[in-house]
């Protein structure tokens, strides 16, 4: 209908999705007061409010920029503040009866879409109001007040279903999976070796792995596991969890020279270490203790949540379905690894 908003409404929108930007900065780089700390714990479908901010109020500032050239995208800019309204207000209660602080900084932004949103349907209100067709004028207002309440009211409940805890410890060991994850990472197929540094059969299957390993990295993940069978293979967990996470691109080769120093050695010393890593041109790295701790707790729970009652293992598991397979001892060999990826694929 060519709508163009009034100069004075275009323009307290702008501010206010300008001032909704540097909120949203202030509250990402955590300069409001500690009560606003107890927000940052949280997290809707499991991103940060800030990192949702810095999306929503730059990417409405440009359409609401542009909708003085194209009308149609004054009606997104309303629609989306009559979302996030709704999801402001289910933030405003959390806020109060959940986390039980108030952020100056949350109810400031809550505020400013409260206001953007008030002054766009006004405008839209007020041109179908000077219409020359009052009862068609009239049928639009109705619309756009009732389609505000709809909106408002998904934008709660959507809120109120995305809206948890953030589990900083979960996060963490997220993060390390993904560190000490090979293959194609889109893959839903993850194949778990467990193995232990001591163990006679555990060596056997390790040229199997490395045989099998290109054609499992094509069609998944693979993770591998260390189970402490014996006490002293706690002395090489930390030397293969360096190269895994630090040297990738070799670490199938430093996990062969590993293998090799295992057969020599219980305890393994930093030159042993450092001379691998030299042979295979790249630099030994330590992993610090938080990290080390958390891939050990990381390990022991993979291990009880597939029941492994004895090495080597190999799981074959779909993230989609959450079927799989296991593979144990002598079971392990080329053509039935690939087999039991092929029908986990299948299931």
């Amino acid at each position: 209908d060519g709508y163009r908003s009034p100069v004075v409404i275009f323009w307290f929108v702008l501010l206010a999705m300008g001032l909704g930007i540097i909120f949203t900065v202030i509250s990402a780089l955590e300069l409001c007061t500690s009560s606003c700390t107890a927000g940052h714990k949280y997290r809707l479908y499991g991103f940060s409010f800030e990192t949702l901010g810095m999306i929503f109020f730059p990417t409405l500032t440009i359409l609401h920029f542009f909708s003085r050239y194209y009308s149609q995208f004054h009606y997104i800019v309303f629609a989306s503040l009559a979302v996030a309204l709704g999801a402001e207000i289910k933030f405003v209660y959390i806020q109060k009866y959940i986390i039980g602080h108030w952020c100056q900084i949350c109810l400031s932004i809550a505020s400013l879409v409260t206001i953007a949103f008030f002054a766009s349907i006004t405008g839209l209100l007020k041109n179908n109001t000077n219409l020359n067709n009052l009862k068609g004028g009239m049928m639009r207002n109705a619309f756009y007040v009732s389609s505000s309440a709809v909106l408002m009211t998904i934008g709660f409940f959507f809120a109120q279903q995305g809206f948890s805890p953030f589990n900083q410890l979960q996060a963490a060991e997220e993060a390390l999976k993904n560190e000490l994850m090979f293959g194609d990472l889109q893959s839903p197929i993850e194949v778990y070796v467990f193995t232990d540094w001591k163990c006679p059969a555990c060596r056997q299957i390790e040229p199997i792995i490395f045989e099998t390993s290109p054609k499992i990295l094509k069609q998944a993940k693979l993770f591998f596991i260390d189970v402490i069978v014996h006490d002293v293979s706690l002395n090489f967990l930390p030397y293969n969890l360096s190269f895994m996470v630090h040297n990738k691109p070799y670490y199938f080769k430093l996990r062969q020279d590993l293998n090799a120093l295992s057969l020599k050695t219980e305890e393994p010393s930093l030159e042993d270490i450092q001379k691998i890593a030299k042979n295979n041109g790249v630099k030994f790295t330590p992993m610090n203790f938080s990290d080390l701790s958390m891939a050990n707790n990381y390990f022991a729970r993979l291990t009880k949540q597939f029941e492994i009652i004895s090495t080597p293992t190999v799981a074959i598991v779909s993230k989609t379905t959450l079927k799989g397979k296991k593979l144990n001892g002598k079971e392990i060999t080329h053509q039935a690894i690939l087999k039991a990826i092929d029908d986990v694929k299948k299931e």
